[in-house]
C-alpha cells in the first residue's frame, strides 16, 4: 500500500512541477477562465534558484545520493527531467481544473507503480488510454484521479473526467486551445519571460459586491507575474476593466499606494524596504492598470541570510 501511495505522489508531484519550460498556449482550454504556469527550468537557473539549491545542499549533505535513488525508483529527475507547470479551469466556482505536463520521465515504470493501487483501472479514449485511482489515507477513500500520457513527453491529469477528456481534446485540437480563442489576453502577454503567470477572468458583474466598489465590478480579469532579469525579482499585477475611467482610477489608487510607500521606507525600522525596493511603477493603457515592483536580487538574499542569522542566534 505504501507504494501506491507513493506512486499516485509521485504522479501528482510530476503533474505539478512540469511543463516544458515557457507556457505553450495551445495547451489550455480557450474556454479556460484561470491559467497559471510555472517555468522551473527558469526558477532552477535564476540567481535565487541557484542561492536555494545551494543552501539545500550545505543543509542536506545527503540530498545528492537521494535524489539519485528517486530517480532510479521513479524513473525520472525531478531537478532535470521536469520543466515546469501549466494549471488552468474552465469552472470558477467548483474545485476543477487541469494539469499540462511535458517531461521526460519512463512512463511504464509510472504506470507499473501506479497500478500496484488496487484501485487503479484503465479506460479507453479514442486513441488514448486514461489511468484511473482512488487514494485512501489513514483509511479515509480521498477523490478518484484521472491522468493520461498523450504521448511520448506530454501528461496531463485531472480529478474530474470529463475535464481530462476535455484537456486531451484541446492537446488533440479538435476543440479550441487559447491560442486560437479571445480569453485571458493579459496572461500571454505577462508569461513572456516569467518563471511564474497567472491570470483569472472575473464575470462580467459581481451582484454580491457594495454599491460603491463599482470600480471592482468593471474589473473583468487579473494578471500577476513573478520574473528575473539583470539581476532582480520583477512583480507585477495587471487589472483590465471593461470600463476606460476605471482604469485610470486603479491608476491612480496605484499611484497613491506607491506614494505611501516611499514615504514609509523613510522611517528608521523599515530601512530595509529602501535597501530591498528598486523601483515601483504605474503604468497602462485605456483599460488597464498595471503595477510593478523591482527588487534587488542581492539585496534579497542579504536580507534573508540576515534573517536567518538572526533565527540561529536566538536558538542559540
Amino acid at each position: 500500500m505504501k507504494c501506491c501511495i507513493a506512486a499516485l505522489s509521485v504522479w501528482i508531484g510530476l503533474t505539478a512541477t512540469c511543463l516544458a519550460g515557457p507556457v505553450n498556449p495551445e495547451v489550455i482550454s480557450g474556454t479556460a477562465l484561470m491559467a497559471g504556469h510555472i517555468d522551473v527550468d527558469a526558477a532552477l537557473n535564476s540567481e535565487m534558484g541557484e542561492t536555494i539549491f545551494n543552501e539545500i545542499h550545505q543543509k542536506f549533505p545527503h540530498f545528492k545520493s537521494q535524489l539519485a535513488g528517486f530517480s532510479q525508483i521513479f524513473g525520472f529527475n525531478p531537478l532535470s527531467d521536469v520543466h515546469g507547470l501549466t494549471i488552468y479551469s474552465n469552472h470558477l466556482k467548483d474545485k476543477r481544473g487541469v494539469l499540462v505536463a511535458d517531461c521526460n520521465v519512463d512512463q511504464e515504470k509510472l504506470l507499473t507503480l501506479l497500478k500496484m493501487n488496487p484501485s487503479f483501472q484503465d479506460r479507453q479514449y479514442g486513441d488514448y488510454q486514461i489511468a484511473e485511482w482512488t487514494d485512501s489515507k489513514d483509511g479515509v477513500t480521498d477523490e478518484t484521479h484521472y491522468g493520461c500520457f498523450f504521448d511520448a513527453s506530454t501528461a496531463v491529469m485531472s480529478d474530474n473526467l470529463e475535464d481530462l477528456k476535455g484537456a486531451i481534446d484541446v492537446l488533440a485540437g479538435t476543440t479550441e486551445s487559447l491560442r486560437e480563442s479571445k480569453a485571458l489576453p493579459t496572461f500571454r502577454q505577462a508569461s513572456k519571460s516569467a518563471i511564474l503567470s497567472a491570470a483569472m477572468q472575473l464575470p462580467d458583474a459581481w451582484e454580491s459586491a457594495d454599491p460603491g466598489a463599482r470600480m471592482l465590478q468593471n474589473v473583468v480579469s487579473v494578471t500577476a507575474r513573478l520574473a528575473e532579469s539583470d539581476s532582480t525579482v520583477k512583480m507585477g499585477i495587471a487589472l483590465k476593466t471593461s470600463d476606460p475611467d476605471d482604469a485610470g482610477y486603479l491608476r491612480d489608487i496605484l499611484t497613491g499606494l506607491v506614494a505611501a510607500g516611499e514615504m514609509l521606507k523613510r522611517h528608521d525600522d523599515l530601512q530595509w524596504m529602501q535597501e530591498l525596493v528598486e523601483s515601483q511603477t504605474v503604468s497602462g493603457d485605456s483599460n488597464l492598470a498595471r503595477l510593478e515592483v523591482v527588487v534587488s536580487n542581492g539585496r534579497l538574499m542579504q536580507m534573508i541570510d540576515r534573517v536567518k542569522k538572526q533565527q540561529d542566534t536566538k536558538k542559540d
